[in-house]
C-alpha cells in the first residue's frame, strides 16, 4: 500500500517538506527529520513547548492538546496534515 505524501511549507524556507504517513507519525518528526529545530519537551501535547504557527492548511490531532493553545498554534508532537500547510517555526 502506497502512502500519500502531504506538503509541509514553513515560511521563509524556500524547499517544502514532505510529510509521509509511513515514516511520520507526527510533524515534529517530519520537521525534526529534515533538519528544523523545534524546541520541545513532553511530546505528548501536555507541555507546548513545541507550539508553532498555522499560517493555512488542514491539521487533525491525534491526541486532544492539554497546553493552552492561542488561535493559530498548534502543536506539531501530536498532530499530522490532512492538507498541504504552511508554518511559522519562530
Amino acid at each position: 500500500m502506497t502512502s500519500s505524501k502531504i506538503e509541509i511549507k514553513i515560511v521563509g524556507v524556500d524547499m517544502p517538506l514532505q510529510f509521509d504517513p509511513s515514516k511520520h507519525k507526527n510533524i515534529l518528526e517530519c520537521l525534526e527529520s529534515n533538519g528544523h529545530s523545534v524546541m520541545y519537551q513532553c511530546r505528548l501535547g501536555y507541555c507546548g513547548s513545541c507550539r508553532v504557527k498555522l499560517c493555512s492548511g488542514n491539521l487533525e490531532y491525534k491526541e486532544d492538546p492539554i497546553a493552552a493553545l492561542n488561535k493559530n498554534d498548534m502543536l506539531p508532537c501530536i498532530c499530522v496534515p490532512k492538507s498541504s500547510v504552511e508554518l511559522r517555526l519562530t
